[in-house]
């Protein structure tokens, strides 16, 4: 089996037992920091593509550094296209987080684009996916059922339509947007705002009663983590590689700073 395809596989395995799992944000598209995130030991990372100028050319090197560890890659598109969902997946994603689905009927189009007939529309041609086709049949047997669909619910608009999105067949987990919910609700720049929160643990309570798996959207404290894992939450990010490299840095010059370096000695 594709070992992509197995490491996608496993980690569904774990939602589906109740296991929490944790994760990173990827936003710089380079394969060393990839390797290095990776190599750290997270359950999962997830490549952000809608925010950041990762194109699919870093995105292929950044799945290549991270195939030998046991992380799983999850890439969020910028968009629902099918024909950009398709060469993510093409070139090797474990699978896809798609941003701010707002009703049932995209939802629909977004599980159609990731599937291979009949139960989607997804055109064949997975030349990485399949190991450059030496998985190919393999591959062809167990995408459908493998890889991972994640939908993101980032708005008060989307919250109408919540019910008939998690009732999807091929939905393996929801993400939320705390700070697009927040803005969509007349709070932007407020994401832990009391009223963004009740909606946040909507989400939560109503995906869990359907036995979906849900994930935090932003980056959890240890404090927050409790929280979230109470409200049923198992996908859950702990770290970003942009806020690693700020904040090691930031501490560390902090540091050196505090021990009061001797000034260098006068030359004239």
């Amino acid at each position: 089996m594709s070992a992509m395809l197995e490491k996608a596989r496993k980690l569904k395995a774990r939602w589906a037992a109740g296991e929490v799992t944790y994760g990173a944000w990827l936003a710089i598209g380079n394969p060393m920091v990839a390797e290095a995130m990776a190599n750290a030991g997270f359950d999962w990372v997830f490549i952000d593509l809608e925010h950041t100028a990762t194109d699919l050319g870093d995105l292929q090197t950044m799945l290549m550094a991270i195939a030998p560890s046991e992380t799983v890659p999850i890439v969020r598109v910028p968009s629902a296209d099918p024909f950009f969902i398709k060469r993510v997946l093409d070139i090797g994603a474990a699978g896809l987080m798609i941003p701010n689905v707002m009703d049932e009927a995209e939802a629909l189009r977004i599980v159609a684009a990731c599937k291979y007939p009949p139960q989607g529309i997804r055109g064949f041609g997975p030349w990485r996916a399949s190991t450059y086709f030496r998985d190919l049949a393999t591959y062809a047997e167990r995408a459908n059922e493998d890889l991972i669909i994640v939908m993101q619910i980032e708005s008060v608009s989307a919250l109408d339509h919540l019910d008939a999105i998690l009732e999807i067949d091929g939905l393996d987990a929801l993400c939320t947007g705390p700070a697009d919910m927040a803005g969509s609700m007349g709070l932007f720049g407020k994401p832990t705002a009391a009223e963004v929160v009740r909606n946040l643990a909507l989400i939560f309570e109503k995906a869990r009663k359907k036995g979906i798996a849900t994930a935090h959207g932003l980056i959890a404290s240890q404090e927050d983590c409790r929280t979230l894992i109470d409200q049923g939450v198992q996908i859950i990010p702990i770290a970003s590689d942009v806020g690693q490299l700020r904040q090691e840095s930031a501490a560390k010059i902090a540091a050196y700073r505090q021990t009061g370096a001797p000034k260098v000695a006068q030359l004239y």
